[in-house]
């Protein structure tokens, strides 16, 4: 699991763990997005493409530290992002908006969930969502981290 100390761009081995992100987005890329440019959830689906992140500060719905996963997001006005992620008073998979500030620890991530398939049923996955991994210049990039899992 990364922690927020552990960023690519603070670590000694940026341009090698910067490398790993880009091979991880393009094959991203290359399997789910051919010639799309977004992506429809199916129910079928066996697994799918998100970006996960840890929350840093609490919020109403999630707690500070809890693993979400990013499938949308609302660059510009807000900067927010729609997650996916356990409510922190009950055990069920909610939707939300969390703000890009109260994340850390951006990483591409494939998921095999079927829970998380089944809650992100009908939704879109832009493919320029992983665009921030394989060009570290895009204005909306994340903060890549280290551990790529």
């Amino acid at each position: 699991m990364c922690n927020s100390d552990v960023l690519v761009n603070n670590s000694p081995n940026a341009p090698m763990n910067l490398q790993r992100a880009k091979e991880k987005a393009f094959e991203i890329y290359s399997h789910f997005y051919p010639m799309e440019r977004w992506l429809t959830v199916k129910g079928a689906e066996e697994s799918l493409p998100l970006v996960a992140a840890n929350v840093v500060n609490s919020t109403n719905s999630f707690s500070a530290g809890q693993l979400v996963y990013i499938y949308d997001g609302h660059w510009g006005m807000g900067e927010t992002v729609k997650v996916v992620g356990r409510y922190r008073k009950k055990n069920r998979l909610i939707k939300g908006h969390v703000m890009i500030k109260n994340l850390i620890s951006f990483r591409p991530k494939i998921i095999f969930n079927p829970a998380i398939i089944k809650k992100l049923e009908e939704e879109f996955i832009p493919s320029m969502l992983f665009a921030g991994f394989a060009y570290p210049d895009a204005p909306y990039r994340f903060k890549v981290c280290a551990e790529l899992t």
